[in-house]
C-alpha cells in the first residue's frame, strides 16, 4: 500500500474494515495527485460515490494533503512498517512486534514526534504498546496484542489516515494438535535448535542470508507496504530496510534456502542491546545480529550518536558469570523462544505438548547450572529436561548408529565448541566416561591482550583477497569477528589456503591442538579396562572440528599424516601391550549433533550414568603431600579452595612435560613436518619452541596457580583437569611466538 486510507473514525461507527476494500478506491490522476472514490450504500441496494483528490506533494501543507510514501525517501510521512509474527491471535498469545521505518522525529535530541501513529483494535480502542527507537529513523514497537488499524498523523499538514489490518487474511492454524520434542544447545559462538514434530526426524532451525527477489518476505511478516518494480530498481529503501531489518529485528528469512544467492547461517550467540538503559527486554532493547552475510553489520555506532544512545555488544553469553551476562542470555534466549514457538505454530503444534531439552558442558559450574535452570523454568516453565553436552553428543551417535555393539571397541566422541571439548567414552552399551574440557576454538584461534592480536589464524584470514574486511569491522571483538568470516567464505576458499605454503604455522597449531585434547583423553582412559581392545574410534563433532578436518580439503574427513600423528601421540598416553587400531571419523551433521542429540536421542541411554570420572591428569602436590594425579576434579576442588597458592608440579613426572616430549618427538619423525612444515622458519627448530613452551619451569608453576585460583574464585571449581589448565598458559605462548615470527 502506497498511501494511507484518509478515513476517520467517524467511517468505523457506521462500518467496519471489511466493508473498506468495497467501498473505498484510489486512483493515481497525475504525478502529484490520487483521487479518492468512496461509494456510500444507500436504500435498495444501491449506492452513490463521492470522490475527493488529494495532494501527494511533499511542500504541500494544505488539509488535502495526503499521507503517502514517497519512494527517493525525503523523510516520507508513511512510515514502512512490518508486523511479526503474521499469525492470529487465536494462535498467538504472546505480544506482537513491529519494525517501523521512515522519519517520525523531528530531530534526535528531543524526539519530538512529526508522524505519530496510533494502534487501535478492531473496535477503535487503543492498544498498548512500549517502543525503543534504534536509530534516526528505525523502531521497534511491542504490541499488546495485534491491531487493527494504525492511524497515522502528519502535523506539518494536520492531516490523518489509516492502515487496516485484515485479520482474516492471516494464516490460523486451526485445532494444533501435534506434539514436539526440542533440542537446544546454546553454544558459544552459535546457537543450534532442533525441532522433531511427532517422532519425526529432526529439523534444525537456521536463518537465511538472502530471500528470493528484494521484497520483504510476505510468508513470515505482516507487510503493510510493497515495493514497486521503479522502487525495487532504486533498491536504497528496500535494502536499507532489509539490512535494518536483520540487525535490529529478526531475519527476513528463518529457513533454509538452498540457493545459489543464498547462504544458510546457524543463529549467531550474540546480541546487541542498549547501553543506556537499565531494560533488557527481548527485541525493544536487545537484539540478535542476523548479519552474516555479504552486508554485516551496519555502523550501529553511527546509529545511535544521531539519537544520543548506546549500544554494546554482548558476546560470550554461555560462558560469563556477570549479572549483565546471565540477563543478556536470558533474552537472547527469549528471542529465539518467541521464533522457535512461532515455526511450531506454523507446523500445527500444540505449545502446550512441547518438551524442550537443554544441554551444557560439564564444566559449568553448580552455581551456573542452577543460574541456567532458574533461567529456563522463568522462559518456559517446567516442561525442560536437561543433560550434559557430553551425553547429548553420544546420544546423536547413537541415533545415527554409528557406534560399535556387541564388541569390546571402544568409541570416543569429541565435541569440539567455542567454548569448551565435551568427551564421552562408550563401550558396547556402557558409558564409561562423560567429561569436558576448557579446550575448545577459544583455545586454539589465539588471543587479544593489551589491544595486541595474537592469532596467526585469524592473519591469515582477514588478509585474504577474498575476505571482505570492511564488511564485518563493526563486529567488536577478534574472535567474533573471525567467526563471522570464516562463515562468509566457501570450503574450496579455505581448502586452497590450507594447501598453500602460508598454512604451514597454522597446521602446526592444529596438530598441537587436537594432539594436546588426545592425550589427556589417553590419561584419563587409562582407568578404563583395555585388555580385550583391538579397536578405537574416535568421532570428531562440533564446530571445532572443521578446523580438524581443514588441511585434508575435505570437510569430514582428516589427512592422512596428521591423522598418524594423532594415534601416536594417544598410544604413548594409554599406553597399550598390544598393537590396537585406532580409527577416526567425523559426523556429518557438523555443529548440530547436541542439538539433534538432545531431541532424538535414545531415552534408556539418557537416563545412564557414566562409570568413571573425570580425573585431575597431572601430577601435582601441595606441600609435601603425595602425588594427586589420580584425584577427580569434585575431590581435587575440595582439597585446593584455599590451597591454591601452594600447588606444586613434579617436573620429572609431569603429563604436560611428557606431552610436549611426545609431541615434538613424533612431529619431528613425521613425513609431514620433514617434507613440509619444517620448511617455515619459524617451525625449523622444534627443540627452541618446546623450550619457549615448558623451559621456565618457575614461572610456569606461577602462571598454573593463577589459572587455578581465578577458576576457583569466578566458578568455585577448576572447570577442567589441571592438565588442560596448563595446557592452556602453553598454547598462548605458542601463539604469541607464531605471531611474532611471521
Amino acid at each position: 500500500m502506497k498511501y494511507a486510507l484518509p478515513l476517520t473514525d467517524t467511517f468505523f461507527s457506521y462500518f467496519n474494515y471489511n466493508d473498506v476494500e468495497n467501498m473505498l478506491s484510489i486512483q493515481e490522476i497525475s504525478d502529484k495527485t490520487v483521487r479518492v472514490t468512496l461509494k456510500i450504500p444507500i436504500q435498495n441496494e444501491k449506492y452513490i460515490e463521492i470522490y475527493r483528490d488529494y495532494s501527494q506533494d511533499l511542500t504541500n501543507s494544505q488539509e488535502n494533503r495526503i499521507i503517502n510514501y514517497d519512494d527517493r525517501d525525503i523523510d516520507t510521512p508513511l512510515p514502512h512498517i512490518m508486523i511479526w509474527p503474521p499469525l492470529h491471535p487465536e494462535n498467538w498469545k504472546d505480544s506482537y512486534y513491529a519494525f517501523i521505518y521512515g522519519k517520525r522525529y523531528n530531530d534526535g535530541v528531543n524526539q519530538e514526534e512529526i508522524v505519530p501513529l496510533e494502534f487501535k483494535d478492531q473496535d477503535f480502542k487503543d492498544i498498548n504498546y512500549e517502543r525503543s527507537r534504534k536509530a534516526d529513523k528505525i523502531e521497534i514497537f511491542r504490541l499488546e496484542t495485534l491491531p487493527t488499524y494504525i492511524v497515522i498523523s502528519d502535523i506539518a499538514s494536520n492531516g490523518k489516515g489509516l492502515l487496516i489490518l485484515n485479520h482474516k487474511s492471516l494464516t490460523t492454524v486451526m485445532n494444533p494438535e501435534k506434539s514436539a520434542k526440542v533440542g537446544i544447545d546454546f553454544g558459544t559462538s552459535h546457537t543450534n535448535i532442533a525441532i522433531t514434530i511427532d517422532d519425526s526426524e529432526p529439523e534444525v532451525l537456521k536463518y537465511s542470508s538472502g530471500f528470493s527477489g528484494k521484497n520483504l518476505n510476505d510468508n513470515d511478516f505482516i507487510t503493510l507496504i510493497r515495493f514497486s518494480e521503479p522502487e525495487l530498481g532504486r533498491e536504497q529503501i528496500p535494502n536499507l530496510i532489509y539490512n535494518y531489518l536483520k540487525q535490529y529485528f529478526l531475519p527476513n528469512s528463518l529457513s533454509e534456502i538452498h540457493n545459489n544467492q543464498s547462504v544458510d547461517m546457524p543463529l549467531p550467540s550474540m546480541i546487541l542491546m542498549e547501553g543506556d538503559t537499565d531494560s533488557y527486554k527481548a527485541l525493544l532493547n536487545t537484539s540478535i545480529a542476523f548479519s552474516k552475510d555479504d552486508v554485516g553489520l551496519f555502523n550501529y555506532d553511527l546509529d545511535g550518536r544521531i539519537i544520543y544512545k548506546t549500544y554494546v555488544q554482548q558476546t560470550n553469553l554461555k560462558w560469563a558469570p556477570q549479572l549483565i551476562k546471565q540477563q543478556s542470555s536470558k533474552e537472547y534466549l527469549r528471542i529465539l523462544l518467541l521464533l522457535l514457538k512461532y515455526e511450531l505454530i506454523k507446523r500445527g503444534v500444540n505449545l502446550k505438548k512441547v518438551e524442550y531439552h537443554w544441554a551444557f558442558p560439564k564444566s559449568f559450574s553448580e552455581t551456573l547450572i542452577n543460574d541456567y535452570k532458574k533461567m529456563w523454568r522463568e522462559l518456559v516453565g517446567e516442561g525442560y529436561k536437561i543433560t550434559d553436552e557430553s551425553k547429548a553428543a553420544l546420544l546423536y551417535f547413537d541415533h545415527k548408529g554409528i557406534l560399535p555393539r556387541n564388541t569390546p571397541d571402544i568409541a570416543i566422541i569429541i565435541d569440539t565448541g567455542g567454548g569448551s571439548s565435551d568427551i564421552s567414552i562408550w563401550q558396547d552399551g556402557q558409558i564409561l566416561m562423560l567429561y569436558s574440557s576448557l579446550w575448545a576454538g577459544m583455545n586454539l584461534v589465539g588471543f587479544e591482550k593489551d589491544n595486541e592480536i595474537y592469532s596467526i589464524i585469524y592473519d591469515a584470514i582477514i588478509n585474504l583477497s577474498s575476505t571482505k574486511r570492511d564488511i564485518f569491522q563493526n563486529i567488536k571483538g577478534f574472535q567474533n569477528q573471525l567467526n563471522y568470516i570464516l562463515y562468509s567464505l566457501d570450503e574450496t576458499t579455505l581448502s586452497n589456503l590450507a594447501r598453500s605454503d602460508s598454512f604451514y604455522k597454522i597446521r602446526f597449531i592444529i596438530l598441537y591442538f587436537y594432539s594436546a585434547l588426545l592425550y589427556e583423553i589417553g590419561i584419563q582412559s587409562r582407568a578404563i579396562e583395555m585388555d580385550n581392545i583391538k579397536k578405537i574410534n574416535l568421532y570428531l563433532a562440533g564446530n571445532g572440528s572443521r578446523f580438524a578436518c581443514w588441511s585434508s580439503g575435505a570437510f569430514d574427513k582428516i589427512d592422512e599424516q596428521e591423522q598418524e600423528i594423532y594415534k601416536q601421540v594417544i598410544k604413548k598416553a594409554i599406553p597399550f601391550d598390544k598393537e590396537v587400531e585406532i580409527h577416526t571419523s567425523s559426523a556429518q551433521d557438523k555443529k548440530r549433533e547436541v542439538a539433534i542429540g538432545l531431541c532424538r536421542g535414545n531415552e534408556e541411554l539418557r537416563a545412564k550414568e557414566a562409570s568413571k570420572k573425570q580425573l585431575i591428569a597431572e601430577k601435582v602436590f601441595i606441600e609435601a603431600n603425595s602425588d594427586l594425579s589420580n584425584m577427580t576434579i569434585d575431590e581435587f576442588n575440595e582439597l585446593i579452595l584455599q590451597n591454591g597458592h601452594n600447588i606444586h608440579l613434579d617436573q620429572n613426572k609431569s603429563e604436560i612435560v611428557n606431552f610436549h616430549n611426545t609431541f615434538f618427538e613424533v612431529l619431528a619423525k613425521s613425513n609431514l613436518y620433514r617434507d613440509r612444515l619444517k620448511n617455515n622458519s619459524a617451525l625449523s627448530n622444534l627443540e627452541r619452541i618446546k623450550n619457549i613452551l615448558i623451559g621456565d619451569g618457575g614461572k610456569f608453576i606461577g602462571e598454573l596457580r593463577g589459572v587455578i585460583e581465578d577458576n576457583i574464585k569466578n566458578y568455585n571449581s577448576i572447570s577442567s583437569s589441571v592438565f588442560i589448565l596448563g595446557m592452556q598458559i602453553t598454547i598462548n605462548r605458542l601463539h604469541r611466538y607464531l605471531s611474532k615470527n611471521q
